[in-house]
């Protein structure tokens, strides 16, 4: 926990430093291209909302709910982005989906959460509850679906602070309470 609150302090200085200091922002961009989305060259990242909802997560509940939560975060929501990606990238390849005549990467032409990549939360993120905590279906199916309903349904890049912290304190009642 310790751990995690130094790293999202100086994730965030970091990030916050970027929005203040335009010459560091150019340095920044220019060093990792690829790590930024266009809605965030003007707020904090994904990144620093990352790791605050880590280390959040981490400080309120038990080792074992508090584990589940971040690794649906890390591998869940990377999962939904992954897949939804490719699924959107697919649609537009058959024709399904009107191109922009851009050549931009896929990332860069986010339009939304697809089904496919919630459905690629609800698996890891199920994987990861069986797997790690329980084996009681229903508190896997209510966890994973706690996981991907934040997923789906928080805007932006709140998503990273809300699955940890909802699936966390999901699995802690049901774990405890059953």
């Amino acid at each position: 926990t310790s751990g995690l609150f130094l790293m999202a302090f100086v994730i965030i200085v970091i990030d916050y430093a970027r929005l203040k200091d335009k010459r560091w922002a150019a340095q920044i961009y220019k060093l990792f291209p690829m790590v930024f989305r266009n809605e965030e060259k003007n707020a904090l990242t994904g990144s620093s909302a990352m790791i605050a909802g880590a280390a959040i997560t981490s400080l309120l509940f038990d080792s074992g709910p508090a584990f589940a939560g971040i690794m649906c975060l890390s591998l869940g929501d990377s999962s939904a982005a992954i897949v939804g990606q490719a699924y959107s990238f697919r649609r537009q390849q058959l024709g399904l989906e009107a191109s922009d005549g851009t050549s931009t990467p896929v990332v860069n032409k986010r339009k939304g959460k697809t089904v496919a990549g919630s459905m690629a939360c609800l698996i890891v993120s199920a994987l990861i509850v069986f797997l790690f905590i329980t084996k009681d279906f229903s508190i896997v199916l209510l966890a994973s679906g706690a996981a991907t309903a934040m997923e789906r349904w928080t805007p932006g890049r709140w998503d990273n602070v809300t699955i940890p912290l909802v699936t966390a304190g999901v699995l802690q009642f049901l774990v405890n309470w059953s």
